[in-house]
């Protein structure tokens, strides 16, 4: 007879540790966080090819975790509901990140005029704006 022994153990003492952590052990939280970080780590890694910003979103994915700790029912590998989260946080920094990247290139394409004069001739880019110049919305 064949049977998994640590997938097995780790899923009963992650089972163990979220209740813990759900009644308030800090302990056991540190400790799920401590035997799942690099896998979320990792996840987060191949979302956004960043190590720094990877880092970030780990930390935000297990913050998420924190607040959410409650609503795990135990119906699935914590493990999965874990990755989960980790992609949710990765993919909500690219959606938010998204606005931020168009309006940063809509004020890069935007036309300036030369207060000295009305006429579209006078249109410059941002890098050739003069001190007297307003912004005009194209």
């Amino acid at each position: 007879m064949t049977t998994q022994p640590n997938t097995t153990v780790r899923f009963d003492s992650d089972l163990d540790l979220v209740k813990r952590a759900q009644e308030g052990d800090s302990d056991a939280f540190a400790s799920l966080f401590h035997s799942h970080k690099a896998r979320i780590y990792s996840v987060c890694l191949r979302m956004t090819n960043n190590t720094a910003e990877a880092e970030d979103l780990t930390q935000d994915a297990f913050l998420q975790v924190f607040r959410k700790l409650a609503t795990f029912r135990g119906d699935s590998a914590l493990s999965t509901w874990l990755y989960r989260i980790g992609v949710n946080v990765c993919l909500n920094r690219v959606s938010a990140k998204a606005p931020l990247e168009k309006m940063t290139e809509a004020i890069d394409d935007r036309q300036y005029v030369d207060t000295r004069s009305e006429s579209p001739a006078s249109w410059r880019r941002p890098s050739e704006m003069a001190r007297t110049a307003f912004f005009v919305p194209a």
